[in-house]
C-alpha cells in the first residue's frame, strides 16, 4: 500500500519499483484528490512498471460506474495485469456535498453500482434503470497484445 496519497504521480515510482523488484503481490492506492490512483498507476505503466495494482477504496460519488469500468479496464490494459478495484459509497456528507443529497440506500447504491460495473467489465450490454443510477451501454473488449494477436488460432 502506498503509505500516502502522492501529490504528484512520479512519487509512486519508488513503490512501483519495490513491487517490481521484490515480486510483491500488488501495489495499492486509495482514493486521492491530488492524484487519482487510475492516473497515478497509468503514469507508472508509462514509465515501464507493469505491476499488479489495486484501487482501494475508490469512492462511487466521484464517478459513474461506466466511467469507473472504463478507468479500470484501461488501467488493466496499461499495466497488462489484472486490476483489483474496490469501491465504496463514501461518507454521507461527501454524497450530500457532491450529489445534493445522500443515497437513499447505501447498500442499494453499492449493489447497483457494482452490478453495472461488473457487467460492463464482462463485456455485457447493460440496460439498467434503477433506484440510484441509470446506465445503457456496452464496454468494448480489451485490446489484445501484439503477441496474442500474432499467436495462431
Amino acid at each position: 500500500m502506498a503509505p500516502y496519497a502522492p501529490p504528484r504521480p512520479d512519487l509512486i515510482l519508488p513503490y512501483a519499483s519495490l513491487v517490481q523488484r521484490t515480486g510483491a503481490h500488488r501495489l495499492w492506492q486509495g482514493q486521492a484528490l491530488s492524484c487519482d490512483p487510475h492516473q497515478t498507476f497509468s503514469y507508472a505503466a508509462a514509465r515501464g512498471y507493469r505491476i499488479p495494482v489495486g484501487l482501494g477504496v475508490a469512492l462511487m460519488p466521484f464517478r459513474h460506474p461506466f466511467d469507473a469500468a472504463i478507468q479500470a479496464h484501461q488501467l488493466s490494459v496499461a499495466m497488462d495485469q489484472p486490476v483489483v478495484a474496490r469501491y465504496g459509497v463514501g461518507a454521507v456528507e461527501l454524497q450530500r456535498s457532491l450529489l445534493g443529497r445522500p443515497y437513499a440506500s447505501q447498500l442499494g447504491m453499492a449493489r447497483e453500482y457494482l452490478t453495472v460495473m461488473r457487467s460492463l467489465l464482462d463485456g455485457e450490454r447493460v440496460d439498467h434503470t434503477g433506484d440510484h443510477l441509470t446506465c445503457h451501454a456496452v464496454l468494448r473488449a480489451r485490446p489484445r497484445r501484439s503477441a496474442d494477436a500474432a499467436a495462431p488460432a
